[in-house]
């Protein structure tokens, strides 16, 4: 998130900061601050402080905290910082930017604890003084904490808080701000299109504030979206341009971040050589920026560009850096991803002792994650559940007129989920989604979203429940936006709430064949099929399908005419759909897809393979687990509910069949399916 929320004089902006320091003096370091000039800055503060015996320990410490802070210099801020809290008769505004700074300081350096404490606190001390840009600053404050934490609702809910509390501010530097922090929740949420406005208005907004870090760093983040979206060839300018605006300005840390993604962008590219040359230079800005967290992720991008070249020294050495600086950080995200690397590694040296402890130790840490943010939810909705649904029924009565479509869809999920719940045994609790209102000229709505309570702790409801949480969450970030009228194209606001309503009706029902094959309360419609001919059919329908998506179709089937199976038709084409779907998303142009058919006295034998990425040893055996996604390559930006290989094996083996998986001959992934011969 963008951390430079005021310019050094907003942190100057309280009454004793303005009679003691010299406005000739704040206008200097104002200016210094805006080119990047730290250290020139920090200097005129020390000899105004050694020359003017007068002055406050107060207003040179919290001119000098926000500039320490841009070096990377966090605990010298620090230090400067609490003993400020100890000073009698001090302004609640005062007071204010003292707990602000100290959370900000404490978050750059992964100490959420204490940085949520500290935010905490100046929000308490916002909302005493009932002034609305402390408070937007307060809250979009907390929602880049939250972000850091992985709770993305949280966050959303903060710097959508913001934007509100913003609506009429003509402090820019803060609209910027929260602007910007909505850009990069908008693409964690895989949401590109609403990021990029978002991103052009923090844009915009930094032009008007003429402040030239803030400016270049929005550029970065621009650039950074560009190449997120596949686009190299302008993606290459535009981090180059960024680069440079940010070595104008002594940005390190966003220099750093601006050459590891050159680093990747070279390698898609096959360009080693800048790769590497890019991965040294992000490593040396961000050790010049003094974070922790920079460092962090240059090492672990220097780890898995060695890990490509096979490098275990370097290799090695990057691990033992990062387990340094990790041991200060209670951050168990990060320590899942050095385990994971440490375990890679172990693997390339032959050490598969090593390699099988930092799985389980990665394991560990992602299930203890899941779990933490799991209770943290039936928490919240136990507490939750009475008002909701009380307010539901009062809403309900009074949109009900011009609520009849939504109600429809709103009856159909509510229909599915209770008849999911009856099949797996457990309880979802009712999904509300949209409830449309309509006031001067603004076309504004509002989701109440009815979330899970749970009867007991069940593996799949905790599954299902982690897959329903980005949808929703998207849901409810275009849904506040509207509401906001935020929004660039409203029309294709309400076209991707449609998708994520569908996303989730798709994934419910993929749940509801699974738990009915699963209870063996699924009842197939089995009829003799002539093999010879169901698959003409199907080589006809599959090259269409592959071609569409810039992929060679490759079929090679050969079945004598007599052969005949015993099966479901619908099942069938469901499965052979599904395993299509995937290999034709996961398979980058130029590439091919292939269907290959035999027959034996007793076998039909089904093979699709494709030249994806392909899936590595470990996750082959897992494929078929319910909601397991191969994290590289199987991505939930792709849409799948994780839940279709898992049905496929179950309608297989109802059908007296068997399915496997395997590396494919052309390097992705192979899906074979058996089934019997109809006896003449």
């Amino acid at each position: 998130m963008k951390y430079s929320l005021l310019i050094a004089i907003y942190f100057l902006s309280c009454a004793s900061v303005a009679t003691t320091l010299p406005s000739s003096l704040l206008n200097q370091v104002t200016d210094l601050e805006n080119q990047g000039k730290i250290s020139e800055a920090l200097t005129i503060l020390e000899q105004y402080k050694d020359h003017n015996s007068t002055s406050s320990t107060y207003d040179v410490a919290m001119a000098q905290a926000p500039l320490l802070r841009k070096k990377g210099h966090y605990n010298e801020a620090i230090e400067l910082l609490l003993p400020l809290q100890k000073i009698a008769n001090l302004s609640k505004e005062d007071q204010y930017q003292i707990q602000k700074e100290l959370g900000i300081n404490y978050r750059r350096q992964v100490k959420t604890i204490e940085a949520k404490k500290h935010y905490m606190a100046a929000l308490a001390l916002a909302n005493e003084l009932e002034d609305k840009n402390l408070q937007a600053q307060s809250h979009s404050n907390l929602g880049s904490l939250y972000d850091t934490l992985n709770d993305l609702e949280q966050s959303m809910h903060h710097q959508v808080k913001a934007q509100g509390l913003l609506e009429n501010s003509d402090n820019y530097e803060l609209v910027a701000t929260n602007f910007y922090n909505l850009a990069n929740l908008a693409q964690r949420l895989d949401d590109l299109s609403q990021s990029e406005y978002f991103y052009k208005k923090a844009l915009e907004f930094d032009i008007k504030t003429k402040n030239q870090m803030n400016i270049a760093d929005t550029s970065l983040q621009l650039a950074k979206l560009v190449y997120k979206r596949g686009d190299l060839e302008q993606a290459l300018p535009l981090l180059n341009n960024a680069y440079t605006r940010l070595a104008d300005v002594n940005a390190y840390e966003n220099m750093a971040t601006a050459k590891h993604t050159l680093m990747q962008l070279y390698l898609k590219i096959d360009n080693q050589h800048m790769a590497l040359s890019s991965a040294e230079s992000g490593l040396n800005a961000a050790l010049k920026s003094g974070s922790t967290l920079s460092k962090i992720y240059s090492y672990f991008n220097l780890i898995e560009l060695h890990l490509a070249l096979k490098n275990p020294i370097l290799i090695n050495l990057y691990l033992s850096n990062t387990k340094e600086l990790l041991a200060d950080i209670d951050n168990r995200i990060l320590n899942q991803k050095q385990h994971g690397y440490t375990a890679i590694y172990a693997e390339l040296i032959g050490d598969y002792k090593l390699a099988a402890e930092q799985l389980k130790l990665k394991n560990t840490l992602a299930e203890s994650l899941f779990e933490e943010h799991l209770s943290q939810a039936v928490e919240k909705n136990k507490k939750q559940l009475t008002a909701i649904e009380q307010q539901q029924r009062i809403d309900d009565e009074i949109q009900k007129n011009k609520l009849a479509t939504a109600q429809m869809n709103n009856q159909r999920l509510e229909k599915q989920i209770w008849l999911l719940s009856a099949g797996i045994v457990l309880l979802f609790s009712t999904l509300a989604l949209v409830l449309y209102y309509f006031k001067h000229r603004k076309a504004l709505f509002k989701a109440k979203l009815y979330q899970y309570s749970l009867i007991e702790k069940d593996k799949m409801l905790a599954d299902i429940s982690h897959e329903l949480r980005t949808p929703l969450s998207v849901l409810k970030l275009h849904i506040e936006a509207l509401e906001l009228d935020i929004q660039e194209n409203r029309d294709l606001a309400y076209s991707k709430i449609n998708g994520k309503i569908a996303q989730l009706n798709n994934l419910i029902s993929d749940v509801y064949q699974l738990s009915q094959a699963e209870n063996k309360t699924l009842t197939l419609n089995l009829q003799q099929y002539n093999a010879a001919h169901i698959f003409t059919e199907y080589e006809q329908d599959m090259r269409r399908y592959v071609c569409s998506h810039q992929l060679t179709f490759l079929a090679d089937i050969v079945i004598a005419e007599g052969v005949e199976i015993t099966v479901d038709k619908q099942k069938l084409d469901q499965i052979l759909n599904n395993i299509f779907t995937n290999a034709c998303l996961y398979t980058d142009s130029p590439g091919h897809v292939r269907l290959k058919v035999r027959a034996n006295n007793q076998e039909l034998f089904i093979q699709v393979d494709d030249t994806s990425p392909g899936v590595g040893k470990a996750h082959i055996g897992k494929l078929f687990d319910r909601l397991y996604r191969v994290e590289e390559s199987r991505s939930r930006a792709l849409g799948g509910s994780g839940l279709g290989l898992s049905i496929c094996q179950s309608f297989v083996e109802l059908m007296s069949g068997n399915i496997s998986a395997l590396p494919g001959k052309s390097g992705g992934l192979c899906i074979r399916i058996l089934l019997p011969i109809s006896n003449k």
